[in-house]
């Protein structure tokens, strides 16, 4: 998998952290910070996605 995939995996479950937090609790999360979380998952998935139907290279 390498460095890269790690980093996404961490990426993720921070941002899967956060959301499930502002979910259970009663704090409500600031807008931009939704907008940042969602911005980031959708590069990550976009980005891996084109790597696996072969338009974009392989790093590692």
């Amino acid at each position: 998998m390498g460095i890269r995939g790690i980093i996404r995996d961490v990426i993720c479950i921070y941002i899967a952290y956060k959301l499930i937090f502002h979910a259970i609790s009663n704090v409500p999360p600031n807008s931009n910070q939704l907008i940042l979380y969602a911005i980031a998952l959708l590069i990550f998935s976009v980005w891996f996605m084109l790597e696996r139907i072969g338009i974009l290279p392989k790093l590692m």
